[in-house]
């Protein structure tokens, strides 16, 4: 019960709270139970992925998005942290793909009852699941142009159900307690668009794994300069200098390819509509909304940045043989790796720094020294 009424905190992910309290069952090691159904939704995410992607692209190109999407320093951070980032990718995945069938046929009962379930799952993970929820929806109704009966039905059936789902939680915290984050506070317009495009950029170099500093809300502007003037401060400089250059050159790859995305004739109208609706949509929502939030909200976007990304390379890579393709795993895999162990250190630091603050400040309070003990 109290995993469906108590919400101390805003990084309390209820849905994956709930499958803990089963995993946590099983005779093994408490923290290896905690982060049990992360390590398997990941497995679940890379099936998903590479079936959804199969379908609008070759083996070739479905290998290699597949191959670095899950290999991003995101990706593989919580692949097997006890955080509800993995059922939001597997929820958002799910969405999707239950929403490119739908756009194959309007009277498919099944997808629309996928893309219920993996809407209302994600919403129950965590709120701020509105993000996709909108623009996927968005994806149907250009896509028909029009907004159809079923799916104003199943939306209906969607925002009931969740409403019902976080009732509990509303009634025993307030509905504050699951928008009002504390440490996502909303901007002035002027000062949104300030830090926005700054923001764009750090969520991209977060999610690969490119950073030099860990990002926090509203600091977008003061860490994008950090991480342009001072890379030569770092431990190993020249590999800060290379790591830079690398994720700025891609960031840039990726701006400019959404002007020719509907100019790639190899990709079908569906996937043309929805990488754009996907790649334009998200700084009109936060600037609607007025808020910089954490970076790791996107981290989902692995996906849609990994497919944006290699585009360009469509053709060439669809012409490599199988021996190539392994090759090209494999150096993603250990160039990938090697980042994240670079980085990932920084991360657990902040982790146990936070941790001493609130062991310090709320000492008579161990349910925050768990979830910030099963967030490490």
């Amino acid at each position: 019960m109290t995993s469906v009424s108590y919400y101390p905190a805003p990084n309390n992910h209820v849905l994956y709270s709930i499958l803990t309290n089963f995993s946590v069952l099983l005779p093994f090691d408490t923290t290896f139970c905690l982060r049990l159904p992360s390590l398997l939704i990941n497995l679940f995410v890379v099936f998903f992925v590479y079936s959804f992607l199969k379908e609008y692209f070759n083996k070739n190109f479905s290998v290699v998005v597949t191959t670095l999407c899950l290999f991003l320093y995101m990706s593989i951070y919580y692949s097997y942290h006890a955080r509800g980032y993995s059922l939001v990718f597997l929820c958002f995945i799910l969405s999707s793909y239950s929403a490119f069938k739908i756009t194959d046929s309007i009277k498919n009962t099944y997808y629309w009852a996928c893309f219920a379930i993996a809407n209302i799952a994600g919403f129950f993970t965590m709120p701020s699941f509105l993000y996709p929820y909108i623009m996927v929806n968005l994806f149907i109704f250009l896509y028909l142009k029009k907004i159809t009966k079923a799916q104003l039905l199943t939306n209906i059936s969607i925002i009931s159900i969740v409403g019902l789902l976080y009732a509990p939680i509303i009634i025993t915290n307030g509905a504050e307690a699951l928008y009002g984050n504390t440490f996502v506070k909303p901007t002035g317009r002027i000062e949104e668009i300030r830090q926005l495009p700054w923001f764009l950029y750090l969520t991209f170099e977060r999610i690969f794994g490119f950073a030099n500093q860990i990002y926090e809300p509203n600091t977008a502007l003061r860490e994008a300069k950090h991480t342009v003037l001072n890379i030569f401060k770092e431990p190993f400089p020249f590999y800060s200098f290379f790591v830079t250059a690398t994720d700025v050159l891609m960031f840039i790859i990726i701006a400019v390819s959404i002007f020719f995305i509907p100019f790639f004739n190899f990709i079908n109208k569906q996937m043309k509509l929805y990488l754009m609706v996907l790649l334009i949509l998200p700084p009109v929502l936060l600037l609607v909304h007025s808020v910089i939030p954490f970076s790791r909200t996107f981290s989902y976007y692995a996906v849609i940045f990994t497919i944006t990304l290699l585009l360009p390379l469509y053709h060439f890579i669809s012409k490599i043989n199988n021996t190539g393709i392994l090759f090209i795993q494999l150096v993603i895999i250990a160039f990938f790796t090697l980042d994240y162990f670079h980085l990932v250190g920084k991360y657990e630091k902040r982790n146990d720094e936070q941790e001493k603050i609130i062991q310090k400040v709320d000492h008579d309070k161990p349910h925050f020294r768990l979830m910030g003990r099963m967030a490490e």
